[in-house]
């Protein structure tokens, strides 16, 4: 819509003059400048899928594809076995975008002859595709000729090796692969010549590449022609198509690349180091350093919104499709991501550093020394926000190894760190907008926030398992006799336990919530349990163990007795439990002895490994002393006294 306002607004310049920029200060600058790269001088034509194709319905044919810069150079076809397929599908859209595909057969779509550059007519061209077959040499784009001044033509060679060709001289590029999604571009200056770029980069330059004739048969998307015949048909989709009547400066050709790798998932290789694969706003604003941590620039991907050249790009994936990122809910398409940007300008790009997708023992040890973790995946990831505030989410698919063992999505955690050295990475369990989905193979970490990745930052990010906390304790002894105490001592292990909850079974006392030691009795025989619930930073767990208090064995000494002395006495217990028994002072339980002082005599009974003693005392009275005197002889009658010597006092 805003494309076809563009055109009006042109087409109305033309015939009313200057007077039409009255009504052009009641409209917003991005209506009227949505260029690739946002450089809107010169653009000569700009064909994408995902905007002007004559139908929308996936597996449609086309009769037309419509141009979106101001020129109106529309893409047509009006035979019906020559009309390309619309794709709109996951499987064959490139980074959820749609493609237009090709069957190398007949496919191919007329463009105006005045499409084509002037003699001599700087230009710059890019070209967003992927080969479905390699053996013939096929033509994505060309500006055709007469058979003898040849063409300018964007095409993959019978070996697979992609050129840019003027007559007869050539620059070739990297060979590519079926199914490999590219940007195949090049620029002529006609002081230079020519030069070839791929995936943004520059693999070769040509003197000799002139543009010194006119266009006599008009251009095509898809083929090649002789004298105006099609021929060297595409086999394979083309995403989008963008000429400029200028050879682009190197910062203006850096935005073009920046806008189709962000929209298409394709990574700009910074081999040559420096700037060379940075990513760039339409605004100049570097929105990925390619330099900064060099090591990460490997499947860079990212999402964003820029209005000066039309950008929407909500939901982005790796070439293997092992990492994600989205707002809202991933879908099919990116068109049918519900999820927006409130802001021009927002970003969020992102790369790794290659490493495994599982656990090492080199990234189990580069963690927070604070942290119990089971395993840390190896692969990290720099990400860099620029104006963007919306949270995200992102998808891993682990390759399956067993050494990242994923029980409950409670244990993972968001590791997000500084500068890539996670010793010091900050940990974040699930909680407020974050949360973690495993399906299959996959986890999904989503509602990142600023809170996580402030906004206009570069962090690095992995995410790691923790190890839940172990509540464990031992005791002084699980077989006690009543009577007896024990201790127990906490041993769980944990990240920052703060929380001991313990529960002591009809003890004394029957709670405590310190870490202890912790002395316990219990009032009565019996089997109980002592539990111990903990908490830390990853979580809470608990543990019982069972404590038997066996009771005292039953033992009764009898009553306590009282004899004289040289008198013998027995000691009979009477012995309740049937515990082995045995008297002190070497007296033998129902044996007769003769006590020699007063004296305690005790008794123990030893049951299931319990004592327990009673006692009972044996008086030994003294026999009493009485002398009655001398004997007396008197005569009948006579009176006599008797006088006892009563030496103990007892009666008499």
């Amino acid at each position: 819509m805003l494309n076809n306002l563009n055109k009006l607004i042109w087409k109305l310049h033309s015939v009313f003059g200057s007077s039409i920029y009255l009504l052009i200060l009641f409209f917003p600058s991005s209506v009227f400048s949505q260029d690739p790269g946002g450089h809107s001088p010169n653009l000569n034509l700009w064909l994408k899928a995902n905007v002007g194709t004559s139908s929308t319905l996936d597996g449609a044919t086309l009769d037309g594809w419509e141009d979106q810069s101001l020129n109106s150079y529309n893409a047509v076809q009006t035979i019906t076995t020559q009309k390309p397929i619309f794709h709109n599908n996951l499987t064959d859209n490139i980074n959820y975008n749609e493609v237009v595909t090709f069957d190398g057969t007949s496919d191919n779509f007329d463009l105006p002859i005045s499409s084509a550059p002037e003699i001599n007519e700087n230009y710059s061209v890019f070209i967003v595709a992927q080969t479905h077959s390699i053996g013939t040499t096929r033509s994505m784009y060309s500006l055709n000729h007469n058979f003898l001044n040849r063409s300018s033509r964007w095409r993959i060679e019978s070996t697979g090796t992609l050129s840019d060709q003027w007559g007869s001289n050539i620059i070739l590029a990297p060979v590519v692969t079926v199914g490999q999604n590219y940007i195949h571009a090049s620029s002529y200056d006609n002081t230079v010549g020519g030069e070839m770029f791929f995936d943004g980069y520059s693999v070769g330059t040509n003197p000799s590449i002139v543009h010194n004739a006119l266009n006599s048969f008009g251009t095509y998307v898809g083929a090649m022609s002789i004298n105006g015949t099609p021929i060297q048909f595409w086999e394979g989709d083309i995403a989008e198509v963008i000429h400029f009547k200028e050879d682009l400066s190197a910062m203006e050709r850096k935005k073009v690349n920046s806008y189709l790798a962000i929209k298409y998932g394709i990574t700009i290789p910074n081999t040559g180091g420096g700037t060379q694969g940075d990513y760039l706003a339409t605004n100049a604003l570097i929105i990925w350093d390619a330099n900064l941590s060099s090591g990460y620039h490997n499947n860079v991907i990212g999402i964003g919104r820029d209005d000066a050249e039309g950008l929407i790009q909500k939901q982005s994936h790796t070439i293997d499709d092992t990492t994600r990122v989205y707002l809202n809910t991933l879908e099919a398409i990116n068109d049918a991501n519900s999820g927006g940007f409130i802001s021009d300008g927002s970003y969020l790009v992102m790369g790794n550093d290659s490493g495994l997708m599982c656990s090492t023992v080199a990234s189990n040890m580069e963690v927070p020394a604070t942290l119990m973790l089971t395993a840390r995946l190896e692969r990290e990831w720099k990400v860099t926000k620029t104006n963007m505030n919306e949270n995200f989410n992102w998808d891993l698919t682990l390759n399956g190894c067993t050494d990242f063992p994923i029980t409950t999505v409670n244990d993972l955690r968001l590791l997000i760190d500084d500068d890539g050295d996670f010793t010091d990475a900050t940990a974040y369990a699930a909680s407020g907008t974050l949360s973690f989905v495993v399906s299959g193979n996959t986890v999904s970490v989503m509602g990142i926030s600023d809170t996580h990745i402030p906004n206009s930052s570069t962090k690095y990010m992995t995410i790691a398992i923790v190890t839940d906390p172990i509540a464990e304790f031992t005791l002084s002894d699980t077989v006690i006799c009543l009577g007896d105490s024990i201790t127990v001592t906490d041993i769980s292990t944990g990240t920052n336990i703060y929380q001991w909850n313990w529960i002591f079974q009809n003890g004394t006392p029957e709670t405590a919530d310190s870490q202890g030691s912790h002395v316990i009795n219990f009032t009565a025989a019996g089997i109980y349990d002592i539990m111990l619930q903990i908490q830390d930073e990853n979580g809470t767990d608990d543990t019982i163990v069972t404590v038997t208090v066996t009771g005292l064995p039953l033992i009764d000494a009898g009553v306590n007795q009282t004899i004289c002395t040289g008198d013998s006495v027995t000691l009979s217990a009477n012995n309740i439990s049937g515990g082995v028994i045995s008297w002190d002072n070497n007296v033998n339980d129902n044996i007769v002895f003769t006590p020699l002082d007063t004296m305690t005599y005790m008794i123990t009974s030893v049951l299931n490994g319990c004592f327990n003693t009673d006692s009972v005392s044996v008086n030994v009275n003294p026999v009493p002393l009485i002398e009655a005197g001398v004997n007396q002889t008197i005569c009948n009658g006579d009176q006599v006294v008797l006088t006892a010597n009563n030496t103990n006092g007892g009666i008499i």
